[in-house]
Order: C-alpha cells, then structure tokens, then sequence
C-alpha cells in the first residue's frame, strides 16, 4: 500500500503526525550525559536530516535553474510557505505544548539578549567594517536573522513534538524583535529616515509568523483545544511547510549574485 495512504490515515484518524523528517528522535537521560551509542545515533540523526534538508533545497535550486514552471510559480509558491504552511506549523505546535510562564519567559529573554548585544556590536562596529549604508543593512540582517530552516530540519528529530514546541515558542519570541530591530536599521542606516511608532507596529502587527505565534500562545493559555478537523488540517499543512520552504529557498538562489558581495556574505 502506498505509504502517502497510510499517512492520510493517520491525519484522518487524528493520530500524531510523524516527524517532518523520517529519524526517530533521540532520548537524552535526565542527567545530561549522553552515553557514547547514543551520541552517534544523535550524530547520524542530525546528520540525516541535515542531508534530506540539503538536498530539498538543491532539488528547488535545479528546479528553478530549469525554468521549472516558471518564476511567477515560484513567487506564488513561496508566499503560500510564508502565509499558510509555516504559520499552520507554528500555530499548532504553540497551541498544543505544555509549558510553564517561566519557562517561555527565561527562553524568550535567552534569546532576546544576544540579538540585542549583537546589534550593539554591529552598530558600533560600522565603521570599522568599512560598509556603506545598504551593504550594512544587508550584513546586519545576515547576522540577526536566524536559519529558521535549520533549526525546523533537525529539532524535531532530536527531540520530537516537545523539542518543535519549544522551537515554536523560540520563534515568537524572535521574529517580532528581529523585524522591529530590522526595520529600525534599515530605515536609519540604509535610508536615513526614521520610521514611526504607528509603521513598526503595523509591520508587526501583519506578519502572519508572528499572528499565528500569538493565536498559538492564546490558545494555549486559554486552555482551548482545536477540533479535531481543525487540528488535522493544521497537521496536513505543518508537515508540508518544511519540505516546501525548502524547495523555495534552494529556487530563490542565486549564485551568480555574490559576486562583489563576497566581503558582505563572510561578514554576515
């Protein structure tokens, strides 16, 4: 029988959906020491889906080299990621973890303060890097913006739908700094204007990452539940986000472009 039947059995029956990538997730004992079988299989783990991951994104960067379907089907194809797909995952897996305020609130603050002592280090830096205006803007995103990609390809084969939760909270304590930080940097140094109170907040406030985070965390301090049709659904969707993002990345490459950027690229 055809193994994508079996996986619609499993939406159907509203079972748990298998990991985005096929590897078992590995078990960690309480104590943080992980015997030496148990770090290579978590080595091959990673290694696994770092490789599925790699080669998603080569079999995008062909495609689009191809002419595969065209460039409007590509740009159409990426904003159903950006829209649907990855706020489907990131709303699910927020709305059905189990975590304490502390716990989201130690891991928001231990993400947020690198980024900030990053930025200060960047901006202080400027001159020395010898960049203008845009170039700086670019290296700067570079550097702040996290492989989110990455992070979705191997934290679930790790540690499974806990470690996906933690990733998704992860995220909503990240996006909405890194893009008010982005914005502000791009908007002072790139174009020498300074956005409004009202600008930032709309940006925030439409970026479907960061609504679908917030309808997630709501859900689960309400205690609410998803239908079940609802939940598979979102189950169908989160399990498309990864491969797909990964598609439109590998077809948005453009090698051909880093040329006299290369200094820009190393830095970020």
């Amino acid at each position: 029988r055809p193994r994508v039947l079996n996986y619609c059995d499993e939406i159907l029956n509203h079972h748990e959906p298998r990991p985005l990538f096929g590897v078992r997730p590995v078990a960690v004992p309480r104590s943080g020491r992980v015997p030496p079988e148990g770090r290579a299989t978590k080595e091959r783990a990673v290694t696994g889906a770092l490789l599925e991951a790699a080669l998603l994104i080569v079999l995008g960067w062909a495609l689009g080299r191809w002419g595969f379907a065209g460039e409007t089907f590509w740009r159409g194809f990426d904003r159903l990621v950006y829209f649907v797909l990855l706020p489907a995952l990131l709303l699910r897996s927020l709305a059905g973890a189990e975590f304490s305020g502390a716990e989201a609130g130690a891991l928001a603050l231990s993400a947020a303060l690198p980024i900030f002592a990053l930025t200060l280090v960047l901006l202080t830096a400027r001159r020395a890097l010898g960049l203008d205006g845009p170039a700086f803007t670019s290296v700067y995103q570079g550097s702040v913006r996290s492989n989110t990609y990455t992070a979705l390809a191997t934290v679930p084969v790790l540690y499974g739908e806990g470690g996906l939760a933690l990733l998704a909270l992860l995220i909503a304590a990240v996006v909405p700094l890194v893009n008010v930080l982005s914005v502000l940097v791009l908007s002072v140094q790139g174009y020498g204007l300074r956005p409004g109170p009202s600008e930032v907040a709309r940006l925030v406030a439409t970026n479907p990452l960061i609504i679908a985070c917030a309808l997630g965390l709501l859900a689960n301090a309400s205690g609410t539940h998803l239908p079940a049709g609802l939940d598979g659904a979102l189950a169908a969707l989160s399990a498309a986000a990864l491969p797909c993002g990964l598609m439109t990345v590998g077809a948005a490459l453009s090698l051909g472009a880093l040329g006299g950027h290369a200094r820009g690229v190393a830095l970020s």
